[in-house]
């Protein structure tokens, strides 16, 4: 019986394909999860982040009164001439 050329090195192709695409399902279930926690990790450090900045501009107003105060009116908080 004349084999076609796939078929000569493996058994059952379509196995060999099926099981090459398990492993990039897993592997991009494997990524997709990364992602999640660093943006879980992203966010939660954002929370606290801005939780900390706040107490900070309390302590400061406390100290220093209406120069922060106009300082922060002038000024933008994180990201320069956007917020």
């Amino acid at each position: 019986m004349a084999l076609a050329r796939p078929f000569k090195t493996f058994q059952n192709l379509s196995n060999s394909v099926d099981g090459l695409a398990g492993v990039r399902m897993l592997t991009g279930k494997s990524s997709l999860v990364v992602a999640e926690l660093a943006l879980a990790l992203m966010l939660a450090v954002s929370l606290v982040y801005g939780y900390r900045v706040g107490v900070e501009e309390r302590a400061l107003l406390a100290t220093t009164g209406d120069s922060y105060r106009r300082y922060m009116s002038r000024t933008k908080r994180f990201v320069p001439f956007l917020f």
